[in-house]
């Protein structure tokens, strides 16, 4: 809910899916934004696809049906497995990788809580996420590799 509201305020014409009908419809009423049954989701004609609900979605099936250009989903472990991290990579599609696209609670709370941050501070360690983001989808679509092991590939190397 807070990607579709944060992404209608910004103008974004917005598509959303959720098992739970009523709540579907009671957020589409709030922010105009169309329903998509969740059967159809993952084949919405879109440019950005955001799986935020569960993991494992993406799979080498439903990569190929995908219509979007650009996957950036709130859920962790969205890539099923590497056959379907290879077929995202032979589509060209660009994917931020989970532990990237879902860190931002964690950044900022542990940013307050364990490192005393002011907030600026901890807004700062958020957007240096974008960057992290950018340098992950220009190193994948460069190599031709898998984002995902490019983000661990560069955790690693900061480490």
């Amino acid at each position: 809910a807070a990607v579709i509201r944060e992404l209608s305020r910004r103008g974004s014409q917005v598509l959303l899916s959720d098992v739970e009908q009523a709540k579907a419809n009671a957020l589409a009423s709030e922010v105009q934004a169309q329903v998509v049954d969740p059967d159809a989701f993952l084949v919405s004609m879109v440019d950005v696809l955001c799986p935020c609900a569960i993991g494992g979605v993406l799979t080498q099936t439903s990569v190929a049906e995908l219509q979007a250009w650009g996957i950036c989903g709130g859920a962790n472990n969205i890539v099923a497995d590497e056959a379907a991290a290879q077929a995202i990579v032979d589509r060209k599609l660009a994917l931020v990788p989970d532990v990237i696209s879902s860190a931002g609670a964690v950044v900022y709370g542990v940013g307050e809580t364990v490192m005393g941050l002011s907030e600026s501070e901890r807004y700062a360690l958020l957007d240096a996420l974008g960057s992290t983001a950018q340098k992950v989808l220009v190193t994948s679509s460069d190599l031709g590799k898998n984002a995902e092991q490019v983000a661990k590939d560069l955790a690693m190397a900061r480490i």
